[in-house]
C-alpha cells in the first residue's frame, strides 16, 4: 500500500493553517475589543508574537502549492520575497517570545515598579528592528534553482555554496541565543521564588506563628508579596467593573449569607 505523501502534507499544512490562523485572528480581535489588553505589557508583546505568526501563516499556502505541484511556480523575484518574509516572521515571533520572558521576569522581580509605556514601545521596536537586521543578510542570496533534467524548480534560502553557513547562522540566531535568553530569565524566577518566604513557609507553622513586622523597603520579598497582593486586588476590581454579572453574584453572596448559596466564580 503506497502512501500519498503530497496528500498527507496537504492535510497537515491545511490543519496547521486553519488552527493557527483562527487562533491568531481571535487574539487580535480580543486585543482590539478590550482596551485593557492594550495597556498590559505582556499582552502587547503577545500581540506582537501573534502578528508575526499570522504573517508566517499567510506564506504557508505558497509553500503548500509548491508541494502540490512538486515545483516552485512563482518565479525568482517572489522566491526572494517569500524567503525574506518567512525568515523575518520567524525571527519576530521568536524574539517576541524572548521579550515576553524578559517582561514577565521584570514584573515578578519588581512588582512595585509598574512598566512604562515607553519601555513597551522600545521593546517592540527592538524586536522588529532586530528581526529585520537578522533576516536580511540571511536571505539576501535567496534564489530559485531549476533542474533542467527533471524541469523542477526549487526556492532556496541561499545558493548552494553558502548553505552550511546560513544553516549554522539560523541555528545560532533563531534557536541557541533565544533559548539562552529565555532560560536565563526563568532561572532568575526560579531562584527568586525559591528564596521567597511564601515558598519556604510551613502551613502548620503558619497557624501558630505571628509574622514579624518589617517594612517593604527593608525586605524586598515582603515588598514583592505586598505588590502582588495589591496587583491581584486591582485585577479583581477591574474584572468586577468589566463583568456586571460577576459583580452582582459577589454582592448577592455578601448581602444574603443566610441563604447559604455558593457562587462559583471562574
Amino acid at each position: 500500500m503506497s502512501i500519498n505523501y503530497v496528500l498527507v502534507f496537504t492535510w497537515v499544512y491545511g490543519l496547521i493553517l486553519a488552527i493557527g490562523f483562527s487562533g491568531n485572528v481571535l487574539a487580535l480581535a480580543l486585543s482590539f475589543k478590550y482596551s485593557s489588553m492594550k495597556k498590559n505589557q505582556l499582552d502587547v508583546l503577545l500581540l506582537s508574537m501573534a502578528v508575526a505568526d499570522l504573517l508566517n501563516l499567510i506564506l504557508m499556502p505558497f509553500m503548500l502549492a509548491s508541494m502540490i505541484y512538486s515545483t516552485w511556480v512563482w518565479g525568482d523575484s517572489f522566491c526572494k520575497f517569500f524567503q525574506f518574509c518567512s525568515a523575518f516572521s520567524l525571527a519576530a515571533s521568536i524574539y517576541s517570545l524572548c521579550a515576553v520572558s524578559i517582561a514577565r521576569a521584570r514584573i515578578i522581580l519588581r512588582p512595585y515598579r509598574a512598566p512604562k509605556a515607553t519601555t513597551t514601545i522600545l521593546m517592540l521596536i527592538g524586536v522588529w528592528l532586530l528581526s529585520l537586521l537578522v533576516s536580511l543578510p540571511l536571505r539576501i542570496h535567496a534564489t530559485m534553482e531549476t533542474r533542467f533534467s527533471t524541469n523542477v524548480s526549487f526556492c532556496l534560502p541561499t545558493v548552494y555554496q553558502q548553505h552550511y553557513q546560513v544553516v549554522l547562522s539560523q541555528f545560532v540566531l533563531y534557536y541557541l541565543i533565544p533559548v539562552l535568553v529565555i532560560a536565563f530569565n526563568y532561572l532568575r524566577l526560579v531562584l527568586f521564588l525559591h528564596k521567597s518566604p511564601m515558598m519556604s513557609l510551613n502551613p502548620a507553622d503558619e497557624m501558630f506563628t505571628l509574622p514579624k513586622k518589617q517594612s517593604a523597603a527593608t525586605d524586598p520579598q515582603r515588598g514583592w508579596t505586598q505588590g502582588m497582593s495589591a496587583w491581584s486586588r486591582q485585577e479583581e476590581f477591574n474584572m468586577n467593573l468589566e463583568d456586571p454579572a460577576r459583580n452582582f453574584c459577589k454582592n448577592f453572596k455578601e448581602c444574603c449569607p443566610a441563604l447559604r448559596i455558593d457562587v462559583v466564580l471562574h
